[in-house]
């Protein structure tokens, strides 16, 4: 392990002495610690079973960080509660969890909060992609991007793997940061988080039939004139688009820019969820456009999923999630009929404009995250072999990975990586051409 970690620390030293512009590391982690010795770790102690994702089992937390990885803070023990969450995560053996702490507080260097997310990652075997996405969402410039701290987790004694403890998705200062509507508030009085979710939406749009839930304030916190004031923003945006798009009089509903670094993310991804179905989170306040926040969940992308053309029959046949070539976002849609927002958006000369902006501004940064993954690999090699050893003779099986299944952590973590370098390669071609 150490002498993995040597040689590791000696190369990104070169790197910083010759590296010029490509100085990743001392630009965008200019206080990177040194990261030697022990993972941080958490030990989640319950006072019964966990059986769902809607009870909450009472329990202690204690983050463990001896080392100094994240934070001058060695030990924190505070009460909790916790269950699972996630949707197909719940399908695996390695389960996600929600833990709601007993008071806010501080945790591995990320601001205080209750609120926490522990994401296994089962179905991503180089354990990197949720972290990779998170980085191009920096690089984009989104309005709010979660961090997240790598950690090992012991539940009840049991070592259950290698997660990633992200931030909550909620409204707060530091957070999606604004003021919401409430219900004894006319509708146009506040703002809306809204999530764009297929799985149980409170409501489709009208004409692309994107699924809405209402995040906060929550479909039972509104009034049925919050909810229908809603739905008609989405309507006249959409109306507006679908009849002419070129003519630009939906640009007052939608905010083109985040809209344009939405695109980059999910088709630079080719996440399976990214033709706005799932985990993308938006702001509607009255008087502004609407404004993509944040993004969420691509354990399914970077080249990490099989069944792309069975999804979105017809438009997407000849996809495949694996190959790094070809727009996948820009030409299917929720319905799989290629006539949904983004496609409509595509036909707006502005908005094409946008992307190639946007993706100009980007791609300096983008270039930097090959060399990344790879330290950050090296960084978290031996928690991350550990994790893929607990759960290898079920992870083998993993039905949605393009075949061949990758039998080691390195062909998996070399995968990822081969995946992302001519994607980007391909992207940069593709999006200058457009």
């Amino acid at each position: 392990m150490y002498y993995r970690r040597f040689l590791s620390r000696i190369l990104l030293l070169l790197i910083c002495i010759w590296g010029g512009e490509s100085n990743v590391y001392a630009q965008d982690i200019p206080n990177l610690p040194a990261r030697e010795g022990s993972i941080p770790c958490i030990y989640l102690e319950t006072e019964d079973v966990i059986r769902d994702k809607k009870t909450y089992v009472d329990g202690t937390a204690r983050f463990l960080d001896p080392d100094g990885w994240y934070s001058d803070q060695s030990e924190t023990v505070v009460p909790m509660k916790i269950r699972f969450r996630g949707k197909l995560s719940l399908k695996a053996p390695e389960k996600s969890y929600r833990i709601r702490l007993e008071k806010e507080t501080p945790v591995f260097g990320m601001p205080s909060d209750r609120n926490w997310a522990l994401i296994a990652n089962y179905f991503d075997k180089s354990l990197l992609r949720n972290k990779l996405a998170m980085k191009i969402s920096e690089i984009a410039g989104m309005a709010w991007t979660p961090k997240c701290r790598t950690c090992d987790i012991y539940l009840n004694g049991e070592y259950m793997g290698c997660y990633d403890l992200f931030q909550h998705k909620a409204v707060s200062p530091e957070k999606v940061n604004i003021v919401p509507v409430k219900k004894e508030e006319a509708p146009d009085e506040g703002s809306y988080y809204l999530g764009i979710e297929a799985t149980d939406p409170d409501f489709r749009t009208p004409v692309f039939q994107i699924p809405i839930i209402f995040s906060n304030p929550s479909f039972h916190q509104l009034s049925e004139a919050h909810r229908t004031y809603v739905r008609a923003r989405f309507l006249e945006m959409e109306r507006a688009l679908k009849e002419n798009p070129a003519s630009g009089l939906y640009r007052k509903y939608l905010d083109l820019p985040s809209f344009a670094r939405l695109f980059i993310i999910q088709e630079l991804s080719k996440n399976i969820d990214g033709v706005v179905r799932k985990s993308d989170f938006l702001v509607l306040t009255p008087g502004r456009p609407m404004t993509i926040y944040h993004v969420w969940d691509f354990d399914l992308a970077f080249g990490n999923v099989n069944y792309m053309p069975i999804k979105y029959m017809p438009a997407s046949l000849g996809h495949r999630g694996d190959d790094p070539e070809g727009f996948f976002i820009k030409d299917v849609s929720e319905s799989g009929l290629g006539n949904g927002l983004m496609q409509y958006l595509f036909r707006d000369p502005a908005f094409v404009a946008e992307v190639k902006k946007a993706w100009e501004e980007m791609f300096p940064g983008l270039q930097k995250l090959t060399d990344w993954l790879r330290e950050e690999a090296a960084v978290y090699d031996e928690p991350y072999r550990r994790d893929f050893q607990r759960w290898a003779s079920s992870r083998f099986r993993n039905r949605y990975e393009p075949a061949p299944h990758a039998t080691s952590y390195d062909a998996a973590r070399d995968r990822l990586i081969s995946f992302y370098e001519r994607r980007l390669a391909w992207m940069d071609e593709a999006v200058r051409s457009l």
